[in-house]
């Protein structure tokens, strides 16, 4: 029974997902990548993340430290490389070359659940990834396909990715279960991409947005590290917010703290220090644009 609950999820699953890239195409004209990835991701998890925790309250499930090393690593992989890769892959080439290279990744899945998880490949798995290759190779029809190389190089690294992400999923789900999983690799994946877009724009040093100033301003008076001061920014205007009658929930917490834990971790990799960096002011911007 749970052997054709399990086939039905997969059906279910597939019909679904193969709407992504032409969903994608849309809103490409309209939205960056990053946006659309973000976006996506943190709205997903915010509506899971009650069931969750219920989940976790059910069945007396403590994460720990490990747990959260392995959410951060699985959030990395499927949203910050996978998702992203796969949105811009969608912008460099057709949405259904896209969808018909990215289903090639039952082919990758097999091979890495035989070098991480030591499956065996039988006979019946080989004749089926040669029968699925053979399949892509006729849909496509190489000789008259026009693709980006560089498009091609995106949604394949997106399958070999999304292929590990399914393998690695298995290492946990006995114990913390697929839908744990999948929420909390969603909520630290979006939080590195928000950290990431934070490094992005203020490298660039064309000013900061209001929360990020308050940061950099703490950094420069207090002398402590800007996810530090990150956090504290985060924390005084969610308690600010809460005095004033507005609400927070878990996401409010988890924002707070995770965005400034993960500013911290990608800055101090990127040997990036905003305090030391001058923004450019209005009066800069506009005697800019006057000269």
């Amino acid at each position: 029974m749970n052997r054709k609950r399990g086939y039905l999820y997969i059906l279910l699953a597939a019909m679904i997902y193969s709407t992504t890239e032409v969903a994608l195409k849309g809103l490409g004209g309209v939205f960056a990548p990053m946006q659309i990835t973000v976006e996506r991701v943190l709205i997903g998890a915010l509506f899971l993340l009650p069931f969750a925790l219920r989940s976790l309250r059910r069945n007396a499930i403590r994460l720990t430290r490990s747990d959260w090393s392995y959410f951060a690593l699985l959030g990395f992989l499927t949203v910050t490389l996978h998702m992203s890769l796969l949105q811009m892959a969608v912008l460099h080439m057709d949405a259904s070359a896209t969808s018909i290279i990215y289903s090639g990744n039952p082919v990758f899945a097999l091979a890495a659940a035989h070098l991480i998880l030591h499956e065996p490949l039988k006979r019946n798995h080989l004749i089926a990834i040669g029968v699925e290759l053979i399949g892509i190779l006729f849909i496509l029809n190489p000789a008259k396909l026009e693709v980006s190389p560089r498009g091609f190089a995106e949604i394949l690294t997106a399958t070999v990715l999304f292929a590990m992400y399914g393998t690695l999923c298995k290492l946990r789900i006995p114990r913390l279960g697929g839908l744990v999983i999948t929420t909390f690799n969603m909520v630290l994946g979006g939080l590195e991409l928000l950290a990431l877009g934070t490094w992005m724009y203020m490298r660039s040093a064309l000013g900061a947005g209001p929360r990020d100033a308050l940061m950099v301003a703490l950094a420069r008076k207090t002398g402590r590290s800007a996810g530090v001061c990150r956090i504290c920014a985060d924390i005084l205007v969610t308690v600010s917010g809460f005095l004033l009658g507005g609400q927070f929930g878990i996401g409010t917490v988890i924002s707070a703290l995770g965005l400034g834990s993960l500013i911290n971790l990608n800055f101090s990799l990127l040997h990036f220090r905003p305090a030391q960096v001058h923004q450019e002011n209005i009066a800069e911007t506009l005697r800019y644009l006057r000269s």
